[in-house]
């Protein structure tokens, strides 16, 4: 077994052409995902500190990949300390491979020693629901095989994927409109996230410094790139979000469907020609996403008037918005004066056999949803 980590374009490289290779199924679609401007130009975009692997066997005088996979590292708060952690983004393993022994005996030691340089005790990892059978198979071989890594089930969420709206149901706020931030918001902005996220125990913390190089960074891009505020009457901000050109960055292929969806799909070109919803995607054809980052409000009325505006001012034709809704969360359940549907995801967290688990284990079902974006994948 050799394990390169990437550094060069070369490695990279290799890592995407293994990733291209691979579908993943999230019922009722299966999906491919490629990268345009490349896997570590991908990387960069969701964090500067990232760890690429790839692993080969042998075979008939060359070398064969087996899986390959990413680290993203962030700064979160976890239970009031700030610390290094880790999420992963695709990791991906051939099907003919025996992950659990690759896992056991290969890839997680190499994680490890480099989750100690980076003083980092946790890894985080989004789950489609129909890969559950793989997380069964680790919790199998911990019964027969020592030092097996364990998953911790943390919170169900779902990708929200709105691709049409009723025009005769409830409309927005008008107490509430929406405007890009600007540096005079920063104070009412970070007593917003103190409102809405004191009591998470895992949780991005933000300074001033970082909210005004962020508002600055995106005033520099297209108008529907830039941090959006929902503020009230007295000028107090309400919700927020980020959107995000998904498809600048990655594309994301549907190579197959169930009877069940491509006959919806026949059912949504006929609402598409009322204007109703976007037509249905194509085939082995990149799906248009608009993915709506940091989204959050006060309440459900001011979370969708946040979503009317971006469907009505900022989304492309036919193009899909998309953002995180974990379980629990009753503000963010898709409203339902839209048409939405969901891939239903899993947020782990991995742990070695030695390793105690953390407190707020205890409490996921109750706690305030954590501060992890499920588009990473």
């Amino acid at each position: 077994m050799k394990i390169t980590q990437c550094y060069d374009k070369k490695d990279f490289d290799r890592a995407e052409d293994f990733l291209d290779q691979q579908t993943v199924p999230s019922p009722p679609v299966e999906m491919n995902f490629r990268f345009p401007k490349g896997l570590k130009h991908y990387l960069d975009h969701l964090s500067s500190d990232h760890d690429t692997w790839i692993f080969e066997t042998e075979q008939d005088g060359g070398l064969k990949t087996l899986a390959a996979g990413s680290l993203i590292y962030k700064q979160m708060q976890i239970e009031g300390k700030l610390q290094n952690v880790a999420v992963t983004s695709f990791m991906k393993i051939k099907p003919e491979a025996k992950a659990t022994l690759l896992w056991a005996k290969h890839l997680l030691p190499k994680i490890h020693e480099r989750l100690i340089e980076k003083k980092c005790d946790y890894i985080f990892s989004f789950v489609f629901q129909s890969l559950r059978q793989q997380i069964r198979d680790f919790r199998q071989a911990v019964k027969l095989k020592d030092k097996m890594p364990r998953y911790f089930l943390i919170r169900k969420a779902s990708f929200v994927l709105i691709h049409g709206r009723l025009p005769w149901r409830s409309h927005a706020l008008k107490s509430v409109r929406v405007e890009a931030a600007q540096d005079k918001h920063i104070p009412e902005i970070l007593a917003f996230f103190e409102a809405q996220h004191s009591a998470k125990k895992i949780k991005k913390v933000w300074s001033k410094e970082e909210l005004a190089l962020l508002i600055s960074n995106r005033a520099k891009l297209a108008p529907r790139e830039q941090l959006y505020l929902g503020l009230n009457h007295h000028d107090k901000v309400v919700g927020l979000f980020l959107p995000e050109e998904i498809n600048s960055i990655r594309e994301d292929f549907m190579i197959s469907a169930s009877p069940e969806t491509l006959s919806y799909f026949q059912f949504q070109r006929l609402l598409a020609f009322f204007r109703l919803t976007n037509r249905p995607p194509q085939m082995k054809k990149p799906v248009k996403l608009l993915y709506l980052s940091m989204i959050d409000a006060t309440n459900q009325d001011v979370f969708e008037s946040l979503l009317r505006f971006v469907y009505k001012k900022l989304r492309h034709r036919n193009e899909i918005i998309s953002y995180t809704h974990y379980s629990g969360n009753l503000i963010s359940k898709p409203p339902t004066s839209f048409l939405a549907g969901v891939l239903p995801m899993d947020l782990y967290l991995i742990l070695p056999e030695d390793k105690k688990p953390p407190e707020f284990l205890k409490s996921y079902w109750m706690a305030p949803t954590p501060d992890l974006e499920s588009y990473i994948f």
